[in-house]
């Protein structure tokens, strides 16, 4: 029985991920227009609350971002990573 990777390409981000993420990055820019409309209209409670919105939301990407980057390297390495024909324990290390 084998397993499936889950991308197909490990160094190309999949279009879900990309799609997320620019989803993630168009709510900041919205966020932060907001922000500024907020500090010209002097409403200083709703521009905070904008403001870390805006940083809650780069947090949430910046982690997305990291966490599927790692994905992609597990899986990246982990096709490398086969048992030699020949029947040896050994595994091949993986290029760094």
């Amino acid at each position: 029985m084998t397993i499936e990777p889950i991308i197909d390409n490990p160094t190309q981000p999949s279009q879900r991920i990309k799609r997320i993420v620019y989803c993630l990055l168009g709510i900041c820019w919205i966020l932060t227009l907001a922000t500024i409309i907020f500090v010209i209209l002097e409403l200083k409670a709703l521009a905070l609350g904008s403001a870390l919105a805006v940083l809650a939301v780069a947090v949430i990407m910046e982690l997305y971002m990291r966490i599927n980057k790692v994905g992609e390297i597990y899986l990246q390495f982990g096709r490398k990573q086969k048992l030699k024909p020949d029947g040896d324990e050994e595994q091949t290390k993986p290029d760094c």
